[in-house]
């Protein structure tokens, strides 16, 4: 489970693994108000890398965390 504070009620959490978005299908996203949560149901060796998490909010996007992640 990777979390993501974000800074304002009415900003949205997007997610990207390897400088790509997540698609829907693909991710589990949790969470209310300014707390995100991501979940990779069945993460395997592929799964392993940099995740993202940016704030969406008005049309501006700004970084709000990052992990790299190795799943073994």
């Amino acid at each position: 489970v990777l979390t993501c504070r974000l800074a304002s009620n009415l900003a949205r959490a997007l997610w990207t693994f390897e400088g790509r978005a997540l698609a829907a299908q693909q991710v589990l996203v949790l969470g209310e108000a300014r707390l995100r949560a991501l979940v990779v149901p069945g993460a395997g060796a592929q799964h392993s890398g940099t995740y993202r998490c940016l704030a969406e909010e008005q049309g501006a996007r700004l970084p709000a965390q990052e992990y790299r992640v190795a799943v073994l």
